[in-house]
């Protein structure tokens, strides 16, 4: 098996610095390879998706227009970790609510997974739970973005 070996930033600028995101430029030397002038690196505070799963075993899907791709499409409730949270678990329950109005009881939402969203060009975190017997306790918020 290769030993992989890790790349060198040479310089790097902030081309993007507000509250949701970040984008830097870097100048890499690749071992043993060339360097990349150009290599940009995405940085946020992660966000979360949640697994819903309804008392009579059904999955909640939401159906939404996605500007970055330009269509609609369908997925589960997910969103960003807001800069005043600092539990990926309680955004995971916020989400939850806003996007299809439904809640989950204490000790019945448990984490998936955590990962990282596209390692080659961003440093994103995701939380992935999983949350059992949800029930409709509200209205639905559609953010517009």
């Amino acid at each position: 098996m290769t030993e992989h070996q890790p790349w060198t930033t040479l310089s790097f600028q902030q081309t993007l610095d507000n509250p949701h995101l970040k984008i830097r430029c870097e100048q890499v030397a690749v071992p043993n390879g060339p360097i990349i002038p150009d290599y940009y690196i995405i940085e946020n505070r992660g966000w979360v998706g949640i697994v819903p799963v309804t008392e009579d075993g059904l999955f909640l899907i939401n159906r939404q227009y996605k500007h970055g791709i330009g269509r609609v499409v369908l997925e589960f409730p997910a969103g960003g970790i807001d800069p005043h949270e600092d539990d990926p678990l309680l955004t995971a329950r916020r989400e939850l609510m806003e996007e299809t109005g439904y809640s989950v009881e204490d000790g019945q939402m448990e984490p998936l997974a955590h990962m990282y969203a596209n390692p080659t060009g961003a440093r994103t975190l995701i939380w992935w739970y999983l949350a059992r017997n949800v029930r409709k306790t509200g209205a639905q918020k559609v953010d517009p973005v």
